[in-house]
């Protein structure tokens, strides 16, 4: 990228107004400037300080967001797979019932059968 840089007339007065006609040095003005840019600098300094420090405390807080949040799944798939188990214990004492009932079912049709043909005389019976 190109720099335009356009050249900067300044004219410093001492005293209380411009009439007075008292003008400051270039070594006056050199020194304000060093001053100027030496705030300047100090103030970048402070906010790259900053920045640092900002920096740091969001790496850290997302550390423990991290450590939160993993040691949270682990616990959270912990108790999936309990409630899992559990759920597929319930499925098969299902399971196991819908067998006792089925047979108990059969059990129930074979004696009323039974108990039918025992019970209704034949007719060649006099």
């Amino acid at each position: 990228m190109r720099r335009h840089e356009t050249p900067l007339r300044v004219v410093l007065y001492r005293g209380s107004s411009a009439s007075s006609g008292s003008h400051l040095s270039l070594r006056d003005v050199l020194i304000a400037y060093d001053a100027r840019h030496n705030a300047l600098i100090t103030a970048i300094n402070q906010l790259a300080e900053s920045q640092d420090r900002l920096a740091s405390s969001l790496c850290a807080s997302q550390d423990r967001f991290a450590s939160s949040l993993s040691a949270s799944l682990v616990h959270l798939t912990e108790q999936l797979a309990a409630s899992q188990h559990q759920i597929q214990q319930q499925i098969n004492m299902l399971a196991a019932g819908q067998q006792q009932l089925v047979a108990g079912q059969q059990q129930l049709a074979a004696a009323l059968a039974a108990f039918i043909t025992h019970s209704t005389p034949s007719p060649s019976a006099p």
